[in-house]
């Protein structure tokens, strides 16, 4: 049996756990730090960083009790237990993300909160007003079919864009791009 594995064993059966936990730690502990640096590259929540990389024994001690190379397709305890910290890292995102969500559907009436909503409302206004007076027609249906037509939070693709404007591909991608530097020339001036 490989040194790795029996300290795993050890670790799930409490025998020389503080020892097994140690020499998994020596063997392991880079892995686990260079994901969790890698997730955490740009100075984001550095608190969070922070505490994942002071829980890293926890973790590994976790990640032992529950690898089981039977049931994940005979992977190595590296590989689970560098998938653990990336799940880690993205789950932590992901509620981040919520959170963040919640925050705008949650806009109080003072007026600290509400002017970025005010201002990204204000930005959408004036997009849209430009939009609407662009002197050709197809700009409006393009954005429309594209951006507010779209289901689940994704864009529309241009093939559906190009086919509901009896247009080709490249031409609906054409109109939208010439219209966006139209727009970006009339906001910088």
């Amino acid at each position: 049996m490989k040194e790795e594995e029996q300290h795993i064993n050890n670790i799930k059966e409490s025998i020389d756990l503080n020892q097994s936990l140690s020499r998994l730690y020596e063997m392991h502990s880079k892995i686990y730090y260079k994901i969790i640096h890698k997730y955490f590259s740009c100075n984001s929540f550095p608190d969070k960083k922070k505490e994942l990389i002071e829980e890293c024994k926890y973790h590994i001690y976790f990640a032992a009790l529950e690898y089981n190379p039977e049931h994940l397709k005979k992977a190595k305890f590296s590989s689970y237990l560098a998938n653990k910290a990336r799940w880690l890292c993205l789950n932590f995102f992901n509620s981040e993300k919520k959170k963040t969500k919640l925050e705008y559907e949650n806009i109080k009436d003072d007026s600290i909160s509400t002017i970025p909503f005010l201002l990204k409302k204000e930005r959408y206004n004036k997009i849209h007003e430009e939009i609407e007076k662009d002197s050709d027609e197809r700009v409006a249906e393009i954005f429309k079919i594209r951006y507010f037509e779209s289901k689940n939070n994704k864009l529309t693709a241009w093939k559906v864009v190009s086919s509901r404007l009896s247009l080709s591909v490249q031409g609906c991608i054409n109109i939208h791009n010439k219209f966006l530097k139209k727009l970006q020339n009339r906001i910088e001036k």
